[in-house]
């Protein structure tokens, strides 16, 4: 018989319900007395965990920063650095977004669990004009896979004897149920596997986040020990060039009188002046460029850069005394970088998201039995005759229960995933011993140039003590005409070469010390006690 035509409405609409959707499933144990056996497939066992040190714990950082205001006078110290750095540094205000996209991830897959809603509408005309309704709300749960469902349909016109199952009684027809997987996904499956690595996935940002904050709080004091070095290097020269402007003034005096001084020492002098003034611009334009790798990190609360001037400088900062570090933490030091380093976080967490993957594949070898029941209810009249049991009548109720199960005869493709799984584990299983080596070779490094500059800085002051009474004694064999301006000139050199390398030693050590904070995994604000 052909039917005149068809039309059908389709309507889908997914509303979110809010759900607790902690994931207790997924730490249960695999099904015991399964009678499908997974190969055997080995996790690697993790390496264990280092002593931990006295390193404080980081601070977690808020991703609603709050600007740090800045001072624009007075001495400059590294500590205000740092924390205008760790508030106001654009970067590190970006890479805190790292939590918002993990959470929105996270979201994703929690949608997974949203309640969904589907609907038809299809109305014939022809030999047999009907029309047909159909409504299903169907919800997943985190609980052992169990999926609820409960729908309403309604059938009214002619059917064929062949489709009179489509048939309701005038009310509709209302129906519920649910389906619940006792093997494979069971303990766990891909909407609770994708849930738990989201939410993991959301713990990996914090690591980003840090590793990220470790290395600009790093370059940011090295710049600023770069920025005391330079400036350091202005005061030794302008200070040279004082002396030798000071100097030429008498030169001239007694030459002028006679007192057995020719032109020469005058004119070297003014060499010596031209030379230290080079000397000044030079050290000068150093020194700008350093305030201005400086105002990179030196950041108002509006993002602009500040660029310090030289009167921010600390003060006697030759005289700055630095502690005996010795060897003998070494081993206390490890320990604390193997607890605060980043990175090892970062790879725990990654194989905690690979192991959840391979929980997955290893329930996937197990064959699909699932179990269920529905029940329906009939409302309204129908073409039953009225018995007296009402509209709600038990005669127009039905229920079943209902048991499937499949199976994958090869199951290639759990096999396959449970392999790749366990490959990629062992990678990041080496990956965490080298990263382990690389992290003790770094805090060995940093500690050894710590000891060495300290080393060095105490042979250099020793140096310029011995350079400044030469030179303060050859400026009294001048004045008493025993010397020469030449050599005067090459002594006050060599104590200045000594103030230099003293300079450039105590920011090495300090550099040095930036790089042993880094080593540490220390992404504090505080400069601790070695720094001034």
């Amino acid at each position: 018989m052909r039917r005149a035509g068809t039309r059908t409405f389709r309507w889908l609409a997914t509303a979110t319900l809010s759900l607790s959707v902690g994931c207790a499933g997924l730490q249960s144990p695999m099904p015991d007395g399964a009678f499908i056996r997974a190969p055997e497939v080995t996790i690697p066992t993790p390496l264990p965990a280092p002593t931990p040190g006295t390193l404080p714990a980081s601070p977690s950082l808020d991703s609603a920063l709050k600007p740090t205001p800045v001072s624009t006078v007075g001495v400059l110290p590294l500590e205000e650095v740092l924390s205008v750095v760790s508030q106001n540094y654009p970067l590190l205000q970006a890479i805190q977004e790292e939590r918002s996209i993990a959470m929105g991830q996270r979201v994703v897959s929690e949608a997974a669990f949203d309640l969904n809603l589907r609907g038809s509408v299809t109305n014939n005309e022809g030999s047999f004009g009907n029309t047909r309704l159909d409504l299903l709300a169907e919800q997943a749960t985190p609980y052992n896979g169990l999926v609820v469902f409960g729908g309403y349909r309604q059938g009214l016109g002619d059917f064929p004897v062949y489709n009179l199952g489509q048939k309701t009684a005038q009310g509709g027809e209302l129906r519920a149920g649910f389906a619940l997987p006792l093997l494979r996904d069971g303990a766990i499956d891909r909407r609770r596997a994708s849930l738990r690595q989201a939410q993991i996935g959301e713990q990996l940002a914090d690591p980003i986040i840090r590793r990220n904050k470790l290395d600009v709080l790093r370059m940011a004091a090295r710049a600023y020990w770069a920025w005391v070095a330079t400036g350091q290097r202005t005061i030794i020269q302008q200070e040279l060039l004082r002396l030798a402007d000071a100097r030429q003034a008498d030169l001239e005096a007694l030459r002028d009188v006679g007192k057995r001084i020719g032109d020469i020492p005058v004119n070297d002098n003014k060499r010596a002046i031209y030379e230290r003034r080079e000397l000044v611009l030079a050290a000068e334009r150093g020194f700008q460029e350093a305030a201005l790798a400086l105002s990179v990190f030196l950041c108002d609360a509006n993002g602009d850069p500040l660029v310090p001037s030289v009167d921010r400088l600390p003060k006697d900062f030759l005289e700055l005394n630095v502690p005996e570090l010795t060897t003998a933490t070494l081993e206390t030091d490890v320990a604390m970088a193997f607890t605060a380093r980043p990175e090892l976080d970062r790879l725990r967490l990654q194989k905690e998201q690979l192991a959840v993957e391979y929980r997955l594949a290893l329930n996937q070898f197990l064959p699909a039995v699932n179990i269920g029941a529905g029940v329906s209810q009939d409302v309204g009249f129908g073409s039953k005759s009225f018995t007296g049991n009402g509209i709600f009548g038990s005669d127009r109720t039905s229920a079943n229960v209902f048991l499937m199960s499949d199976l994958p005869v090869q199951r290639r493709d759990a096999q396959g995933r449970a392999q790749q799984t366990r490959a990629r584990i062992v990678q990041l299983t080496l990956n965490e011993k080298q990263m382990q080596n690389v992290i003790r070779a770094e805090v060995q490094d940093a500690l050894s140039s710590l000891i060495q500059s300290r080393k060095r800085l105490e042979e250099a002051r020793k140096e310029r003590a011995v350079a400044v009474t030469v030179a303060n004694d050859e400026q009294v064999l001048v004045k008493n005409a025993l010397s020469d301006v030449f050599f005067l000139n090459q002594r006050e050199l060599n104590a200045a070469s000594a103030k230099l390398k003293i300079a450039n030693l105590l920011a090495e050590y300090y550099r040095s010390y930036a790089d042993y904070r880094a080593a540490l995994g220390d992404d504090t604000s505080s400069t601790r006690p070695i720094a001034p």
